[in-house]
């Protein structure tokens, strides 16, 4: 253990060797990314799946009272996802298909159509007065048109083949499915294997961050199912009322780009205008501008900070940087997993990164003697699962530190009586010498004061 401590708080000193094991980490993550893949779409199903499964195994069965099998629970959550499946793929993936070749189709087109004459007719149906600008100002403004009309249909046209490219791949992914199954049915026998690989003192530093990057992950997924369900609901609709052609198709937009945080609402409105404003009008076009203004702002305002809270605790220069990095390193699918991988990032962060040998083990004697003192009261914690487990020693260790805060407390405040009585002493050992010696009012040496 002090070896282990001694290596740790020497690559602590080091700012070069931080930076050498996090780069390495990176690197083995890349080259490992075909096979992590399929891992963190399990692990992100299971979690998924997870809140059904719990929900499943407490439901009571007949008069016997008698509650589902854990595994009986997980076969029925893959059920009723199968089932859900097949509704979502016979009344939206294949329609949205067909919505998706149509679109493609089309662009050719709503892109001729905001270039040439097309500025003209819609300046002058706006009332913006085209007639009488100089020629060379409406050659520089066509010109400009073209070339913005020429980079977002391209933008729209690789948004579109990235995301159908997304979903040929998670359909090749069969065994995320299987992956995900013993991942629900055995995770916490999981947990226990890895953490008896370290040694007993590093074992609820270990527990700690196997529950924290659990946690991290399941809030992560919960929201952003609810986030991403939410957006393209309300996207189709308002899109489908406003008469935009292809809402299921931004629809789809929008629960994707749900996903990915800042550059997201821009990556789904801009298509959508960009559509509104070749086939219906400029007016609509200005409509759905709003609308994605409008919610979106709520969005990132009110929705995400209520729903997500601030359980992943990134900074936002945090999350656009691993956003860089993942779109850098894996395209759109990149994006997608980036906030969460930041989120784990931060917890090893956290709990490796200021490792403090004497303070652990310090942690690990009070919590021993707090759960030693709750056993003595009945509490029983052999019975426990690995996360009720790091929850009661996070208990017992907050209150030992709380224990040693009102120490703290009371020990300042008898320092702080204790100064002010010195300095209450000091002052009238000042009067007593200024009378004694003449100084003050009395002795006459403020007689010459003006």
């Amino acid at each position: 253990m002090n070896m282990e401590n001694g290596i740790i708080k020497y690559i602590q000193q080091h700012t070069f060797l931080k930076v050498l094991v996090t780069v390495g980490l990176s690197f083995i993550f890349y080259e490992l990314s075909s096979l992590l893949l399929s891992v963190i779409l399990a692990v992100g199903l299971a979690f998924a799946l997870y809140p059904l499964t719990r929900a499943l195994g407490r439901i009571k069965l007949g008069k016997t009272g008698m509650h589902p099998s854990r595994v009986a629970a997980i076969i029925l959550a893959f059920v009723a996802m199968a089932i859900f499946l097949g509704v979502v793929v016979s009344f939206i993936v294949l329609p949205l298909f067909g919505q998706i070749n149509e679109l493609l189709k089309q662009l050719p087109q709503y892109t001729k159509q905001l270039q040439g004459d097309s500025l003209r007719s819609v300046l002058t149906q706006s009332g913006a007065g085209m007639p009488m600008l100089p020629s060379s100002v409406e050659s520089l403004i066509e010109q400009s048109i073209t070339s913005l009309t020429g980079f977002i249909a391209s933008a729209v046209q690789n948004l579109v083949h990235s995301t159908v490219d997304i979903v040929s791949n998670l359909v090749g992914l069969i065994i995320v499915p299987f992956l995900a199954f013993y991942f629900m049915k055995d995770w916490k026998e999981l947990c226990r294997m890895i953490v008896h690989l370290f040694m007993p003192q590093a074992r609820p530093k270990v527990g700690r961050i196997l529950t924290r990057t659990g946690r991290a992950i399941s809030h992560f997924v919960d929201g952003m199912w609810k986030l991403s369900l939410l957006a393209s609901f309300c996207v189709t609709i308002t899109l489908l009322i406003l008469g935009v052609p292809y809402p299921l198709v931004f629809g789809f937009v929008a629960l994707l780009s749900e996903t990915i945080p800042i550059v997201g609402a821009m990556m789904a409105a801009i298509p959508a205008i960009f559509v509104a404003f070749t086939s219906a009008s400029p007016e609509t076009a200005g409509y759905v501008a709003l609308f994605y203004i409008v919610y979106y702002t709520i969005d990132s305002h009110v929705l995400q900070p209520e729903i997500m809270g601030r359980n992943l605790n990134l900074h936002p220069v945090v999350v656009l940087l691993a956003l860089l990095i993942g779109g850098k390193l894996f395209g759109i699918f990149g994006m997608l997993i980036a906030t969460p991988v930041a989120a784990v990032y931060r917890v090893l962060y956290d709990e490796l990164w200021y490792y403090d040998g004497e303070e652990e083990e310090f942690r690990h004697r009070a919590v021993q003697e707090r759960l030693a003192q709750k056993r003595e009261q009945g509490f029983d914690s052999d019975s426990l699962t690995l996360e009720e487990e790091v929850a009661a020693e996070e208990e017992a260790f907050a209150e030992t530190k709380a224990e040693q805060a009102d120490c703290m407390r009371e020990l300042t405040h008898m320092m702080e009586e204790e100064a002010r009585k010195r300095a209450d002493r000091a002052r009238k050992a000042r009067e007593e010498a200024e009378r004694a010696g003449g100084t003050g009012p009395r002795g006459g040496h403020y007689n010459d004061m003006p």
